[in-house]
């Protein structure tokens, strides 16, 4: 389930969609929720560079028993400023994360090539294979219907 969950996130992520819902039942612990979390980071094409913190607030703080969560920030969204100036997180962020998004859209895409290519080549193997076993056969029924003439009767 982990896994389908989590597949859902990527996807979105990687298509810059929202999802309507939840992909399943809301985990009821945090150490549910961050398993679908290290799914999604181990499905995701960046490495984790550091870690946010984020408040929880109420009703979950409640039903959680815990105040904070932590969320990965991924090496395609670190964003180094020189010492003496000002840098515009959000205008920043928004180009890291398209960028990253184009990246994962690439591999996503060659992958996608690279296994319709596989995919071709079995299939002409498979082709292959079959024509050449239907040739075999051919030969072989030719031979038994010379040797069967052959015979005296």
């Amino acid at each position: 389930m982990n896994d389908a969950i989590a597949e859902q996130f990527v996807r979105a992520r990687l298509d810059a969609t929202a999802l309507p819902d939840f992909p399943g039942t809301i985990p009821a612990t945090l150490n549910t929720a961050y398993s679908y979390q290290d799914r999604a980071i181990a499905l995701w094409p960046d490495f984790v560079a550091g870690w946010k913190v984020g408040r929880i607030g109420e009703p979950w703080l409640a039903r959680l028993g815990e105040d904070r969560l932590v969320g990965p920030i991924f090496r395609r969204g670190i964003r180094l400023a020189p010492p003496d100036q000002l840098v515009e997180f959000e205008e920043d962020a928004r180009a890291a994360m398209a960028r990253a998004d184009l990246d994962a859209q690439e591999k996503v895409a060659r992958e996608a090539l690279e296994l319709a290519e596989a995919l071709a080549r079995a299939r002409r193997e498979a082709e292959q294979r079959a024509r050449e076993e239907a040739l075999r056969r051919a030969q072989e029924q030719k031979a038994g219907r010379a040797n069967a003439l052959r015979k005296p009767k």
